[in-house]
């Protein structure tokens, strides 16, 4: 389905839903205008190359969510893995090795997960190809499962009163600039990892004591520091002393 026209797209297929009797499907759109968020819930951000780069890939998926939330569509999100893979001849563009995996993690403290086998399936990586890495998108799909409840709470308030779901850091902490993290709601912070063999990330945190999420390790704040980030880890966030951060890390430890 083309969407060149967000609108229209979004009203047919509620339609189409409506008289296929499945009321609860929804439309995803990566163009939009002015009231398209009535009839369009959530969007994505295009297709970016399937690598890191900030100019079409991961890094410039963040840029898009963030970008776009601030501009009157609250929701988004974006494919994991990327979608554009070509063969340029002097350079053949496909997956690395663990681009699924860093991408699943950032989108696991996102709005929404989907997977994209791309425009050239079988040159490319998929999150099913091999017992590690359906291992690896499972633990992604259990930190996203045991975010449930406080991600409702973050797209309720989205949904309600337009403030974006995935939020700039100097939205929630005026003062902070960082432009590849990103805060679900105000009290989580994602700082996803965008360089190929990194295992750690440079994270610029606000004032106060942050906790790991997912380690428990505790860092200083109001200064920008290179967190340990191995493969299997990512690095999020929540600040000491907050009852909703705790609630966050003991449903992370449960999952």
């Amino acid at each position: 389905m083309h969407n060149q026209y967000p609108q229209l797209w979004a009203s047919v297929v509620r339609e189409g839903c409506d008289r296929a009797g499945q009321p609860d499907c929804m439309a995803f759109m990566r163009s939009a205008f002015l009231g398209s968020a009535e009839q369009v819930p959530m969007m994505w951000a295009g297709d970016q190359m399937v690598n890191y780069a900030d100019q079409d890939g991961m890094a410039s998926a963040v840029y898009g969510m963030l970008s776009g939330g601030l501009s009157g569509s609250p929701l988004w999100h974006s494919e994991i893995g990327g979608y554009t893979s070509i063969n340029a001849v002097v350079k053949n563009y496909v997956r690395p090795p663990e681009l699924n995996q860093r991408w699943a993690q950032m989108q696991a403290f996102g709005v929404m997960m989907r997977t994209h086998e791309g425009n050239r399936p079988a040159q490319n990586q998929q999150v099913y190809d091999t017992p590690e890495t359906r291992a690896a998108f499972a633990e992604a799909s259990k930190i996203y499962a045991a975010l449930y409840p406080y991600r409702k709470t973050v797209i309720d308030e989205a949904v309600a009163t337009g403030v974006p779901a995935m939020r700039p850091t100097w939205m929630v902490f005026p003062g902070t600039d960082a432009d590849l993290q990103f805060f679900l709601g105000d009290h989580l912070l994602m700082a996803p990892v965008l360089a190929e063999g990194a295992t750690s990330v440079e994270v610029s945190f606000p004032p106060g004591t942050w906790v790991h999420a997912l380690t428990g390790q505790t860092f200083q704040g109001d200064q920008t520091l290179t967190v340990p980030a191995p493969l299997d880890t990512p690095a999020a966030f929540v600040l000491q002393g907050d009852p909703v951060g705790e609630q966050i890390v003991e449903e992370l430890a449960a999952r």
